[in-house]
C-alpha cells in the first residue's frame, strides 16, 4: 500500500512539474509571437507614414488644362477641364482653383465657373463670383467685396470660401461665412475659411464684414 501510494504521489509531482514546464514554455512562445506582431505592425504603420502623396499638377493635367473647353458670356466664363489621367483629390483641387485664377485675371469683372471632370464624373469645382453686393455691409459702412471663391472643401459637403474685399487696407477688418470667422492671409490679401455648406447661394448671402477691434 505504501509502495503504491509513493508511486502515487510520484506520478502526481511528475505530472505537475511537467504541466507548469509546458505552460512556461507556452506564455515564452505566446510572448515570443507577440512581440512579433507588434514589430510588424509598428514596420507596417512606418511604412504607411512613409508614403508620400502627390499634390504638384502632372504635365499630362497641364495639357488637359490648356485644352479646357472654356465658354466665354456676357457676365460669366464657364471652363471643363477633362482629364485624360487618375488624380487624387488635392491635385484636382489644385487643378480647378489654379484654372479658374487664370479665367480670373483674364476675363476682369465677370463670374468663373470651372469643373474638372475625369471620365464622366467631376472631381472639383472652384467658382468666383464678382461684386457679391450685401445690404446690410453697406448699411453698415463696410468695403465691399471684390470677389468670392468657392472651391471644394475636405468633402462633398463642405466649401472652402475665399473672400476679397474692395479696399487699400484689408487688414482694417474681419470677415466671417456663416458665423466663421475667416483667417487673414496678409501676402495674398485675402480672407478664408471652410463652412459646413454646398450651398452657393446661402454661402454668398452670408458673409459679414465688421471693422477688428484695436
Amino acid at each position: 500500500m505504501k509502495k503504491n501510494r509513493k508511486k502515487t504521489m510520484k506520478l502526481v509531482i511528475i505530472f505537475v512539474t511537467l504541466t507548469m514546464v509546458i505552460s512556461t514554455f507556452a506564455a515564452i512562445i505566446k510572448s515570443s509571437s507577440s512581440g512579433n506582431t507588434t514589430k510588424v505592425t509598428e514596420e507596417k504603420l512606418n511604412k504607411e507614414k512613409g508614403q508620400t502623396v502627390e499634390t504638384e499638377i502632372t504635365e499630362t493635367a497641364k495639357k488637359d488644362m490648356e485644352n479646357a473647353k472654356v465658354e466665354v458670356g456676357e457676365n460669366e466664363v464657364k471652363a471643363v477641364i477633362n482629364l485624360n489621367e487618375g488624380v487624387n483629390k488635392i491635385q484636382a483641387d489644385k487643378i480647378a482653383s489654379e484654372y479658374a485664377e487664370k479665367l480670373k485675371e483674364q476675363h476682369k469683372g465677370k463670374d468663373v465657373k470651372v469643373e474638372v471632370v475625369e471620365g464622366e464624373e467631376k472631381v472639383s469645382e472652384s467658382n468666383v463670383y464678382n461684386k457679391v453686393e450685401s445690404e446690410q455691409n453697406k448699411k453698415d459702412g463696410m468695403p465691399e467685396i471684390e470677389s468670392i471663391q468657392i472651391k471644394d472643401g475636405v468633402t462633398n459637403m463642405d466649401r472652402h470660401v475665399i473672400v476679397t474685399l474692395k479696399t487699400d487696407t484689408p487688414e482694417k477688418y474681419m470677415v466671417a461665412v456663416m458665423g466663421n470667422v475667416c483667417r487673414y492671409v496678409e501676402n495674398k490679401k485675402y480672407f478664408h475659411t471652410v463652412v459646413d455648406s454646398n450651398d452657393e447661394s446661402k454661402i454668398k448671402k452670408d458673409i459679414i464684414i465688421f471693422l477688428k477691434k484695436k
